[in-house]
Order: C-alpha cells, then sequence, then structure tokens
C-alpha cells in the first residue's frame, strides 16, 4: 500500500526543472495580465465623427425615395384606362382598325394587333387575346 502512495506522491511532486518552467508561466501570465490592464492608459481610443457618413446615407434614402417616388408616378401614368373600354361581341380575327377604335383601344394597341395578324397571327380562343403586348390584363378581362 505504501508503494501505491509513494507512487502517487511522486506523481505530484516537481523536480527542480519543472518548478522553474511553472513560475516561469506563471511570471509570464503576471505580465500579459498587467499589460492588458495598463494598456488602455497608454492608447487611447479616437472618437470618430460620424456626422459625414450619417450625412452621406441621408442623402442617399432621399435620393432612392425620390426615385422610388418617380417610379411610383410612371406606374401610375401607365396604368391602363379601362373606362373608355366600351366592349361588345366580336370576333378578333380581321377585325376592322375602326371596329378595335370602337372598342376603346389606343392607336398603337390598334398596330400591335394588325402586326400580329399581318406576321400570320390568328386568334382561335379568348385567351388568344392575351399574347398581344400592349393589352393589359385590366383590359383583357373588361373585354
Amino acid at each position: 500500500m505504501s508503494s501505491i502512495k509513494r507512487q502517487i506522491k511522486n506523481y505530484f511532486n516537481f523536480n527542480r526543472i519543472e518548478r522553474g518552467g511553472i513560475v516561469a508561466l506563471f511570471l509570464l501570465l503576471a505580465v500579459l495580465l498587467l499589460i492588458n490592464l495598463l494598456l488602455p492608459y497608454f492608447f487611447r481610443e479616437d472618437n470618430i465623427d460620424f456626422s459625414g457618413f450619417e450625412k452621406e446615407v441621408r442623402e442617399f434614402e432621399e435620393s432612392q425615395k425620390r426615385i422610388s417616388d418617380s417610379l411610383s408616378s410612371i406606374r401610375s401614368y401607365n396604368k391602363p384606362d379601362i373606362s373608355n373600354l366600351r366592349p361588345f361581341p366580336f370576333d378578333p380575327n380581321n377585325l376592322p382598325p375602326n371596329k378595335w377604335k370602337e372598342l376603346g383601344l389606343t392607336n398603337r394597341q390598334i398596330k400591335t394587333i394588325k402586326n400580329y395578324e399581318a406576321k400570320g397571327g390568328r386568334f382561335y380562343k379568348k385567351d388568344d387575346l392575351k399574347k398581344i403586348y400592349g393589352i393589359s390584363k385590366e383590359e383583357f378581362a373588361v373585354l
């Protein structure tokens, strides 16, 4: 039993070199802690002025708002005016331009339809009128 105690005691005993290493580690740790504590006294943080950056951010946000407002005004300007549409039963194949005009379509839309027909396009069912680029979903729903 005493041999086991001796082995355990020897396991926790340090020789002269190991004790020197432990002292050196503690000294190194103490120096590092001291440096960490004293470092703020040697290097002061500069107060950074962000007012210029904040001004640029505000200007950027204002410009984005102006762009957004102009886009929404363009979108509202380009909305189709379905109040001009006066639908009646019709066959879109070979319908003369004056009849399209009576329906309430614009000259540009009529030109698009006539170009489609000139290239060989035909309307076989109601949904084929959706193919026409100039006719919006709202206008198609009314027609």
